[in-house]
């Protein structure tokens, strides 16, 4: 039999003891043992060089891979791929992994003297593709197998969608290109310039899905997938009055509306919208009570829970804004409550959610409606569940000054700097990592253990990955080498 029962968030007292004084909101939850941190084991190979002649640098998703633009021979530019040099260019723009990390793509743009002119071209996995006189951003499929850009072979007077390097419908316009998530649907915005019209600003837009387009708006957002790629919904404007579009179908008309938030299941469609100088949150069709204003709206993994935060309330004074959980609403706070993407955060299981409240000056995490300790010296952010939901992280300020990383209630070491969007569980739960800075050097710690300093570590594009519970990996940076470290748990 374990010695404890394993993986309770130990945040306030243990349950019976709570159920005993008749409490209503649970914190706590069942944790896991204090672990000593067990002893890291590095290695470390070299990616790449850089040196002062570095333009650019991406990482990609899974940290693997490093994509650097450097000067090459005057004032071209060169793109080198885990120290492998790619084609040499005056310009290069829009340097892009796929989501897999599999794949590089960039536009590549080149001064031609006989005749004087300007070429662009899309260039995937070091391969340039047609040239163009103009050649918009480049967006790849999740899987990299496909390429989208818009481009132009008349001095920007008319625009093509190219697909693959094929050009597949020439419009006035494009923007939102944009790749279901599995990578075999494609919808953007085409414009149409009205007649008698001459500058592009006097479009009319439709959204094309499929191939398929839809009817003409004045402006239009850009379209979102739901997860399984079966849905899709965009936002429009017509004459003052704006509208959801889901599935082809025109919802109610409001006098404006956010961007459409789907559940991961696909099921359900939730979206902010404006009746005058109020809103609602309006989810499958139904609207929500009013409120001065929506923050963010966000769904649990299975789709049954929606939580959103909202302004309740305001003064002169100050704002009071409140979470509404499963159509219930919590407790007002001045200044700001939410999360990621300014909605609450739940568990992976749906059984929790949490989130920030407060302002500037001071925050706490409320967790399933219960407080959690104030951190003066600003807000707490960057929230991190564990894989099973049972355990819970997040950044603050420490007293005096830096930052700290608190993990099941409990404040972590004082760190002159904790990098945002990097606390990352291991896949069992049981080890969290994260990168910190003390002085100008940069270190992952696990488990309150600091590993080598490096001078820096990527934190941007790609920060720790789990390979699994025992093992991750990083890419850092050491003097002039661009270094991919990875670490085993002993």
């Amino acid at each position: 039999m374990r010695d404890q029962m394993v993986g309770t968030l130990r945040w306030g007292r243990p349950l019976a003891a709570l159920s005993a004084l008749g409490a209503i909101a649970v914190l706590s939850f069942l944790s896991c043992k204090a672990r000593t941190a067990p002893p890291r084991e590095a290695a470390w190979s070299r990616l790449d060089s850089i040196s002062a002649s570095v333009i650019n640098l991406r990482i990609n998703p899974d940290a693997r891979h490093v994509a650097v633009v450097t000067k090459a021979h005057g004032k071209l530019l060169q793109v080198s791929l885990d120290g492998k040099k790619d084609n040499v260019f005056d310009t290069i723009l829009s340097l892009t992994f796929s989501e897999d990390g599999e794949h590089v793509a960039y536009v590549g743009a080149s001064v031609k003297s006989d005749p004087f002119r300007v070429e662009g071209v899309a260039v995937i996995d070091g391969k340039p593709g047609r040239p163009h006189e103009v050649v918009g951003d480049i967006h790849l499929s999740r899987d990299g197998k496909h390429m989208a850009y818009q481009a132009s072979d008349d001095r920007g007077l008319t625009t093509w969608l190219v697909l693959d390097e094929a050009r597949v419908r020439k419009h006035d316009s494009i923007k939102g290109i944009v790749f279901s998530p599995d990578g075999k649907r494609l919808a953007y915005c085409a414009g149409t310039i009205r007649r008698g019209g001459y500058a592009k600003s006097s479009c009319t837009w439709q959204t094309i899905v499929d191939g398929v387009a839809g009817k003409s708006y004045d402006s239009l957002g850009v379209p979102v997938f739901s997860l399984d790629s079966r849905r899709f919904a965009y936002g429009a404007f017509k004459e003052g009055r704006a509208r959801v579009v889901a599935d082809r179908q025109e919802l109610k008309m409001y006098d404006r509306v956010g961007e459409p938030v789907f559940s991961p299941c696909g099921k359900h469609l939730a979206f902010k919208a404006s009746k005058g100088d109020q809103q609602v949150v309006v989810i499958d069709g139904t609207e929500s009570e009013t409120y001065w204003g929506v923050l963010g709206v966000a769904f649990s993994q299975d789709g049954k829970r929606v939580a959103y935060s909202v302004m309740a309330d305001t003064t002169r004074d100050a704002e009071k804004c409140a979470v509404v959980v499963d159509g219930v609403e919590g407790k007002a706070y001045r200044g700001f409550v939410g999360g990621q993407g300014r909605g609450p955060l739940f568990s992976p299981d749906g059984a929790h959610v949490a989130y920030v409240a407060g302002d500037s000056a001071s925050g706490r995490v409320v967790l399933d409606g219960r407080e959690g300790q104030v951190h003066t010296g600003g807000m707490p952010s960057d929230i991190a569940w564990s894989p099973m939901g049972n355990r819970l992280a997040y950044r603050a300020a420490a007293p005096g000054r830096g930052m700290l990383v608190v993990l099941d209630g409990k404040p972590g070491k004082r760190y002159d700097g904790v990098f945002t969007g990097t606390l990352t569980f291991s896949p069992d739960g049981k080890h969290i990592a994260y990168i910190a800075r003390r002085g100008k050097k940069q270190f992952v710690v696990v488990d309150e253990t600091e590993g080598r300093a490096f001078d820096w570590i990527s934190s941007k594009d790609a920060g720790v990955v789990f390979d699994s519970p025992s093992s991750f990996h990083y890419i850092a940076g050491d003097g002039l080498n661009v270094l991919l470290v990875e670490e085993t748990l002993k």
